[in-house]
């Protein structure tokens, strides 16, 4: 995975958003297990596109991550 350089953004970005991202996980595939990884997979690749769509941009990086 590519490291984008601003992993203190990234992680800020966790941090306020991981539990609304869970929340809609958990009602998209009605259990929390797979929700959990659901999650994971788009923060995966939220990171590894966070140049591209960071708060500094247009772009939402939520709606990239949803």
């Amino acid at each position: 995975m590519r490291v984008t350089g601003d992993d203190d953004g990234f992680t800020a970005f966790v941090l306020e958003h991981r539990a609304a991202l869970l929340r809609t996980a958990v009602l998209l595939t009605a259990d929390r297990g797979l929700g959990e990884d659901l999650v994971q997979v788009a923060l995966l690749r939220s990171y590894a596109r966070w140049s591209r769509c960071a708060p500094r941009t247009t772009r939402s990086p939520t709606c990239t991550a949803r």
